[in-house]
C-alpha cells in the first residue's frame, strides 16, 4: 500500500507539473481522492497486517506462537523461552511496530466518522471543496446514505480483527452477529448508487 501511495504521489506530482502548470494547491482533492479510494480498497488487508503481531498460537509445551512466524516466542512466554535456552523473542519489537501501524486504519476510521458527521452541513452551505475531496467517501451512495461508509468501514474492521478471537466457535458467532444485522439493514436501506451493489452486499 505505501509503494501505492508513493507512485501515485509521484504521477500526480508530474501530471500537476506537465498538464496543470503546478497548480498542486487546486488539485489537492484529486490526490486525496486517490490515496482515499486506496485505503478504502485495501483497508481490511491493511488492519489485517498491522494485527499479526498480534495472533499468537498456543503449543503442547507451553509457549505461545507467532501465528505467521511459528519461530517467534509471544507475549511473557518469551522469558520462558530464554530459560530453556530457544533464543530471545523479537516479539516485542513486532507489537511496537504493529501499534505504531495500527494507528493508521484508526486515523482512515476516525477520518469517515467525521466525513459522516460534517456532510450534511456542508451539503446545506454549498461547500464544493470538502464535497471535491471527500467524493471517494460519498459517489458510491445514494443521496442521503453517505452514513453507510461508516457502517462499511467498521464491518471490515471487525472482519479484520476476528481471527484475534481464539477460538474458531467464537470468531464464527462474532461474524454472524455483526454480518446478519448489517446484511438486514443494507437490504432495507439499499445505500449503494447501483442496484447491483447492494444485491451483491446483502448476498
Amino acid at each position: 500500500v505505501l509503494i501505492c501511495c508513493a507512485i501515485i504521489l509521484l504521477v500526480h506530482a508530474c501530471t500537476v507539473l506537465l498538464r496543470h502548470k503546478g497548480q498542486f494547491r487546486e488539485r489537492m482533492p484529486v490526490l486525496y481522492g486517490s490515496i482515499g479510494t486506496l485505503f478504502g480498497a485495501c483497508y481490511t488487508t491493511i488492519v489485517s497486517c498491522t494485527i499479526d503481531a498480534f495472533r499468537c498460537d498456543p503449543n503442547p509445551n507451553g509457549l505461545m506462537t507467532l501465528h505467521g512466524y511459528p519461530s517467534v516466542i509471544c507475549w511473557d512466554t518469551a522469558s520462558a523461552a530464554e530459560a530453556r535456552g530457544l533464543g530471545r523473542s523479537d516479539h516485542d519489537k513486532m507489537v511496537a511496530v504493529g501499534v505504531v501501524a495500527s494507528l493508521i486504519p484508526l486515523a482512515f476510521l476516525a477520518l469517515t466518522f467525521w466525513v459522516v458527521w460534517r456532510t450534511p452541513s456542508k451539503l446545506a452551505s454549498g461547500d464544493a471543496k470538502f464535497l471535491n475531496t471527500f467524493k471517494f467517501f460519498l459517489f458510491r451512495f445514494r443521496p442521503g446514505a453517505h452514513w453507510y461508509m461508516m457502517v462499511f468501514n467498521l464491518r471490515n474492521l471487525v472482519i479484520a480483527i476476528t481471527p484475534l478471537i481464539g477460538r474458531e466457535v467464537v470468531q464464527i458467532l462474532v461474524l454472524q452477529c455483526v454480518m446478519v444485522p448489517i446484511a438486514v439493514g443494507t437490504a432495507k436501506a439499499m445505500p449503494w448508487s447501483v442496484g447491483l451493489a447492494n444485491a451483491l452486499d446483502v448476498v
